[in-house]
């Protein structure tokens, strides 16, 4: 999907939003729309309070009180920089941004995998796919698959490679960054699933959101896996805040 959508705005030299308009009308492409941006705005809504909890939960023992820091200034502080990136209207600064926080989570993810590494006959066998014989073991997985090929992905794509000018002559440098762009989302997963198989697993500790698991990596893992770890699904969640900002306009 990442590539037919980027092979469409390449020949065609038009938005997706845009064609969906020119081919089907304009309601149906509100609709599209709109749907869009109020999936996106409650996914902002999670990732925000996900990553206000999880710094939450990190600094517990930075604070007197033990409470840690603020959820509600931790959040309002990230919306002021996140807002500050933005108003700078400029898309090779918003890209050079987004990198970082991308790089800075692959690297967080993967140094802390390989802190807590489980035996390679595990990763290898945990690499099959299978479906845990679970309640609501199928709605897991949509979810999965949900949150990894959301809808908003291929419209700001799109979106992107339009303002960036590319043409057909480009196909060679989207195809490569296509390819860039799925090993980027499967790597810092594989990271993280793995980070789980080499803890919790073995102890038979079932961890149901991110919070359990910053909590039970202290013991397992030491302070410096952890501070990783945290770092990663913070700079996970800024990075997926991005395209989100950028739709509405």
């Amino acid at each position: 999907m990442v590539i037919a959508f980027s092979r469409f705005t390449l020949v065609t030299g038009q938005t997706a939003l845009g064609e969906y308009k020119r081919h089907f009308g304009k309601a149906i492409t509100l609709f599209i729309f709109f749907s869009l941006v109020i999936s996106e705005t409650v996914s902002c809504m999670g990732v925000m309070g996900l990553v206000a909890q999880v710094i939450q939960e990190w600094s517990r023992p930075l604070t007197g009180s033990g409470e840690g820091f603020s959820m509600v200034w931790v959040t309002i502080i990230i919306s002021m920089i996140l807002y500050y990136i933005f108003w700078q209207g400029k898309q090779g600064f918003f890209e050079k941004i987004l990198s970082l926080f991308v790089f800075i989570m692959g690297l967080c993810f993967l140094i802390t995998m390989f802190v807590v590494m489980p035996a390679p006959a595990d990763i290898m066998k945990g690499l099959i796919p299978t479906i845990p014989n679970k309640p609501n073991a199928f709605l897991i997985v949509t979810g999965m698959v949900g949150t990894t090929m959301g809808g908003v992905l291929y419209v700001v794509r799109s979106i992107l490679f339009s303002e960036k000018g590319w043409g057909i002559r480009d196909m060679k440098i989207q195809k490569r960054d296509a390819a860039v762009s799925v090993s980027i989302m499967f790597f810092p997963s594989f990271a993280v699933m793995a980070c789980a198989a080499g803890t919790m697993f073995p102890l038979g500790i079932e961890v149901d959101n991110a919070i359990d698991m910053v909590k039970l990596m202290e013991p397992l893992a030491g302070q410096l896996a952890v501070s990783l770890f945290v770092a990663g699904i913070v700079c996970a969640g800024i990075s997926s805040l991005f395209p989100i900002i950028v739709l509405g306009p």
